[in-house]
């Protein structure tokens, strides 16, 4: 079944992604993304490579656990994520706020 042979492929695609992230290595990660894909973090900042969320989180935490969701695949490249993490989630959720 190639169906069932690419969402394991998309999987571990991800999985790789979302490890190389957590260490982070941006250099690693960016080996998963198209040249086309959006990361768009909590608060709607976008960025173009993993070293963008990287440089980005460095001033706000050492690392991060992700967990596998809203990614994006398409012939065997990450084109889309959204980031969400736990504190933020709920930081707006006390403030009403709608991201």
């Amino acid at each position: 079944m190639a169906g069932d042979s690419a969402r394991r492929d998309d999987a571990e695609l991800v999985r790789l992604d979302i490890e190389a992230s957590t260490m982070p290595d941006p250099v690693a990660a960016a080996r998963n993304v198209g040249d086309t894909s959006v990361i768009t973090c909590i608060g709607g900042r976008a960025f173009d490579h993993p070293l963008g969320t990287a440089e980005f989180n460095a001033a706000r935490h050492k690392w991060a656990k992700k967990r596998m969701g809203r990614f994006i695949v398409r012939d065997g490249e990450i084109v889309s994520v959204d980031v969400s993490n736990d504190s933020a989630d709920r930081i707006l959720t006390h403030r009403r706020i709608v991201a």
